[in-house]
């Protein structure tokens, strides 16, 4: 489990499923498309282990227990110490907040506890609460993908975005070159 300000990330567990597929219903849902043409939630049901094993999926929960948003990374490139992250905020969630602060305490994680030196982040051009909740937790818009995906009868764009690690140490009030800088300077 992570912990963050108001909400805990914790793995997708089978139970979870019906709420996930509640909100694919209402939109689709990202997690669903790893895997492939399913014909309905109880053949979905059946592959859940093979789907959701990556332990890089969380759910975003209220204190209360409620699911507010799922959020995850994957394709990490060990090398480059690089990695992108996803999130989709449920439907019926009271306010972008919780899936700010999901993505927050991910972003936490991978560069503390996994060491990542850069995240990316991929949103179509018209998510607009995806655009919001990148750019409040630091993310900088880096290019544009044109008309690369389909959606509602025409092709849209997909906005590419990325945050590095001492971006999002200085955005948590804790920077690397300064306290370097200060160690220095009390050696001297």
């Amino acid at each position: 489990m992570l912990m963050g300000r108001e909400t805990t990330l914790r793995k997708i567990e089978p139970p979870d499923l019906w709420t996930l597929w509640a909100w694919h219903e209402q939109e689709d849902l990202y997690l669903f498309r790893r895997a492939g043409a399913f014909v309905s939630l109880d053949e979905l049901s059946a592959r859940f282990a093979e789907l959701f094993r990556w332990k890089g999926d969380f759910i975003a929960e209220a204190a209360d227990g409620e699911a507010l948003a799922l959020c995850s990374y994957q394709n990490i490139v060990w090398k480059n110490r690089s990695c992108d992250l996803a999130f989709q905020a449920s439907p019926n969630a009271p306010s972008r907040y919780h899936a700010s602060d999901a993505v927050s305490t991910l972003l936490d994680f991978l560069f503390q506890e996994l060491d990542m030196a850069r995240v990316s982040a991929f949103t179509p051009s018209s998510f607009q609460l995806h655009i919001s909740v990148l750019s409040e937790n630091g993310f900088k818009r880096e290019g544009t993908l044109r008309e690369h995906v389909f959606r509602d009868g025409v092709y849209e764009d997909v906005w590419t975005w990325g945050i590095l690690k001492k971006e999002h140490e200085r955005r948590k009030g804790h920077d690397p070159g300064m306290e370097g800088q200060l160690k220095a300077g009390q050696r001297s």
